[in-house]
């Protein structure tokens, strides 16, 4: 599978070249250098946390929890457990995952270990996943006004 990352390099280096045979691409270097800059300063931005929220998104259960928790109620792991009709196991290990991602904070009641959603987690996935659709957005019109001008070029 070609990573975000492979992708950026394999065309950094296509692209630096400038004296490409293909007129459309002539002249690009200081794009893959802004390019390259940028790209490598959002992914040097790794974080453990992010890593795990992205981990615990990654199953239809957990977002299935997510999605109940998110109205606002505190539910227990019974509770949940009920409505997913999974084992107690089962749910337990959904919920520590969520819990280690600080996606639910959980509160133990004698016997009973209430949850319930933490936003902050969410919303710092939801920033990253908006910086990084923002840049290739802009990555790609940039691209197509560059390859426009490059075809408008090579006809006149």
């Amino acid at each position: 599978m070609l990573t975000a990352k492979a992708f950026c390099a394999g065309s950094l280096g296509l692209l630096q070249n400038d004296t490409h045979k293909d007129p459309c691409l002539r002249g690009f270097r200081g794009v893959a250098y802004s390019i390259r800059t940028i790209y490598s300063h959002l992914a040097m931005q790794c974080s453990p946390t992010l890593d795990l929220t992205f981990h615990a998104l990654a199953d239809g259960t957990r977002r299935s929890m997510i999605h109940v928790l998110a109205k606002g109620e505190t539910r227990s792991a019974s509770e949940l457990g009920r409505q997913f009709r999974s084992a107690q196991p089962t749910i337990s290990k959904h919920l520590k995952v969520l819990e280690e991602a600080g996606i639910v904070q959980r509160k133990v009641e004698g016997r009973i270990h209430q949850f319930r959603l933490r936003r902050k987690a969410l919303e710092q996935a939801g920033r990253w996943i908006a910086r990084h659709q923002a840049f290739w957005e802009g990555a790609v019109d940039q691209l197509d006004r560059l390859l426009a001008e490059g075809a408008i070029d090579d006809r006149g």
